[in-house]
């Protein structure tokens, strides 16, 4: 059977995924569609009760002018308010609410709840510790049992607190300033100038961006990866000095560790494995999936110092497991063990530095890098 929709008044709608019941008034319109999360939508000019019986709802009064109480039950539901004063609760189930204007009560209740200011007009500062916003949809709402926080698309300021938050900036506009505080912490970027705030020992955190973005130095975030996997628009990520796993997408990414022992996944597509950053045995890569028909290495000249700019020579690449070393080796790979060394004097006095690892022990010729 369909999941049912009550509303306090004595329509019941979607009773067998049948929409047709006709609205209470010329001032109601609903619609409803049955799937994983039901899709009911409602515009009402007057105020509004909703009390869902077992069925995740989508309720959406924004830019009417009533003022709603929406009540969630055991499902995950999507509540939009409207220009007054709204109280959205979302009990159970992992919740979206979006109070619009107003002064809005956003109480997610249980489990996994997001606050959103997507619909906003200006940016908003908004606090999980205190449960305040300002500024924009968020000037004086309160918020309560919530967890995540998606912003406007102009620049917001958004805080976590203590416990694990996801930290949207709310897609293409304003740079945003995301706080994640303690906690398993994910950021959402969409905007290269977002800036993250983490410190070490705030535990284990993520960025996942929409758009080519670089990690500010002490930013300690330990994984960095594009929104979507699977996705084949071009990204290019970039790391700082603390030790990061990144993932691009099946698109040409380009992939910069910069300090750290990092871990390095391209994904799908023909994907830079960049080196820009100062050599040592704590900036040593791993990459985990180099692809020898699409994939390059990038060498930094400033670096690099003994590389030309450009195609690597053929001169100065050796793959020591095939053959001896000679004295103008520059880049010296074993095979059987997929460790990649910079020597900048060949065979002269001056150790060789490794600079990365290639997991698979792919067959590198010098035609897999580039010196830029």
């Amino acid at each position: 059977m369909a999941s049912q929709v009550e509303i306090n008044n004595p329509l019941a709608v979607g009773i067998n995924g049948d929409p047709n019941l006709p609205p209470a008034s010329l001032d109601d319109v609903f619609y409803y569609s049955p799937g994983p999360l039901s899709i009911f939508s409602m515009r009402d000019t007057g105020n509004a009760n909703l009390t869902p019986a077992n069925a995740g709802l989508y309720l959406d009064i924004s830019g009417g002018a009533g003022v709603a109480t929406f009540s969630g039950g055991d499902f995950g539901d999507l509540f939009i308010g409207g220009l007054n004063d709204d109280n959205l609760y979302g009990h159970r189930g992992n919740d979206t609410l979006e109070g619009g204007a107003g002064i809005d009560l956003l109480n997610g209740g249980e489990d996994n709840d997001t606050a959103s200011y997507r619909g906003s007009g200006s940016g908003v500062t908004v606090d999980l510790i205190s449960g305040r916003g300002a500024g924009g949809d968020a000037d004086n709402d309160t918020l309560v049992n919530i967890e995540n926080l998606t912003g406007s698309r102009s620049s917001d300021t958004l805080s976590g607190n203590a416990g694990n938050n996801i930290l949207n900036d709310g897609g293409v506009g304003g740079a945003d300033t995301l706080t994640g505080r303690g906690g398993n912490d994910i950021y959402s970027v969409y905007n290269a100038g977002a800036v993250i705030v983490e410190v070490d020992g705030e535990g284990t955190d993520r960025a996942c961006a929409g758009v080519s973005y670089v990690l500010a130095d002490g930013v300690s975030v330990e994984y960095l990866s594009t929104t979507s996997l699977h996705a084949n628009f071009a990204i290019n990520l970039t790391g700082n000095e603390i030790k990061q796993v990144m993932r691009g997408n099946d698109g040409a990414n380009v992939l910069d560790g910069a300090g750290g022992n990092d871990i390095l996944w391209g994904m799908g597509g023909a994907d830079t494995f960049r080196f820009s950053t100062a050599l040592s045995s704590g900036n040593v890569d791993k990459i985990m999936d180099f692809n020898v028909a699409d994939d390059q290495i990038a060498l930094n000249s400033a670096i690099f110092t003994a590389l030309g700019v450009g195609a690597l020579d053929v001169s100065a690449f050796k793959d020591n497991i095939l053959s001896a070393r000679d004295t103008d080796d520059r880049i010296v790979y074993n095979s059987n063990t997929g460790s990649l060394f910079y020597d900048a004097d060949g065979l002269g006095g001056a150790a060789a530095i490794k600079i990365a690892s290639l997991s698979t022990g792919p067959s590198l010729t010098a035609a897999d890098f580039v010196v830029i």
